[in-house]
């Protein structure tokens, strides 16, 4: 099954969106907003966060190599104080050759914002 993060309606933090993610893999961080893990094998099958273009583009390098790096989400945007625990994550074998990364800079904030994920369903069973 995969696990994303969720909304507790009780946390005003949560309702308001706030709750953010570190990504770190390879030695560098970054922000996550939104991601797909599956909790029985660790498999990361989407991931968008935001950065400096040099750390996103190491952290899908890092995950993509073979063989790959172990990635981990910690609850907590990376500069702010960590305050959960880490789940690991590494790109399922399966998938190496079907991702699709979309990087775009950000205009207000001199940031970047990748988002990845599988771009062929069939990897995931899924008929096209």
């Amino acid at each position: 099954m995969l696990a994303t993060h969720t909304i507790d309606p009780d946390d005003p933090a949560s309702s308001a969106g706030l709750v953010l993610y570190t990504i770190s893999a390879g030695g560098f961080s970054a922000t996550v907003d939104a991601f797909a893990r599956d909790e029985q094998t660790d498999g990361l099958w989407f991931v968008s966060m935001v950065g400096s273009q040099t750390a996103l583009k190491a952290i899908w390098a890092s995950l993509l190599k073979q063989p790959p790096d172990t990635a981990h989400i910690i609850e907590g945007a990376e500069g702010v104080p960590l305050s959960g625990g880490y789940q690991r994550c590494v790109i399922p074998y399966e998938t190496v050759g079907s991702w699709t990364t979309k990087i775009a800079r950000l205009p207000v904030s001199g940031g970047w914002h990748a988002l990845v994920f599988v771009r062929r369903l069939t990897v995931l069973g899924i008929p096209e």
